[in-house]
């Protein structure tokens, strides 16, 4: 009986045989959520990108106040010329944990101070200030990975950072 009704009910509407959805209906329905899955795809990329990035400055900021520290650190047989110091200094002077790497590598193996970038801290004598006897310091920050296209970052006592797009040929830019 209620198979009846359901015959004469699609033929009143002009449907014999509505089992569900055509296949130009499932792809066209997919076709739209792979535009938009896409368009989103770009979007996430950067962002991820950009945050990377603001970690890498943010990383570098807290290194200058590590150094700073350790040039005031008071303590002779650690620091005795109160001047700048290396990774491997901070480290040893306990204001650095030594879990942490100044390098990273893709597969991760060790833990990166700065992930996905390399990072060197470079005494000059001559950085900002014509007072040869004072040391300076500078930090560079490249990264490991060419595929997210990442800027290199540079940082000078002053604290201001500066970027390249693509490599140090270019011109710098400042951090905003």
């Amino acid at each position: 009986m209620f198979n009846i009704l359901r015959n004469i009910s699609y033929r009143i509407q002009g449907r014999e045989n509505d089992y569900g959805y055509t296949i130009i209906e499932v792809l066209f329905v997919a076709g739209i959520i792979v535009t938009v899955a896409m368009m989103g795809m770009g979007s996430y990329k950067s962002q991820r990108k950009y945050g990377i990035e603001m970690t890498c400055v943010t990383k570098m900021k807290e290194l200058a106040q590590i150094e700073e520290s350790y040039r005031d650190l008071g303590d002779p047989a650690l620091n005795p010329l109160a001047t700048y110091g290396t990774f491997e200094q901070l480290q040893n002077a306990g204001l650095i944990p030594r879990i942490f790497s100044p390098t990273d590598n893709i597969e991760h193996t060790a833990i990166p101070f700065i992930p996905y970038y390399n990072i060197e801290i470079v005494q000059s004598p001559t950085a900002l200030t014509e007072e040869p006897s004072s040391t300076q310091y500078m930090i560079f920050a490249s990264p490991i990975v060419p595929g997210f296209r990442l800027r290199i970052f540079m940082m000078q006592e002053d604290g201001e950072v500066y970027y390249y797009s693509q490599n140090t040929s270019g011109t710098r830019q400042v951090w905003q």
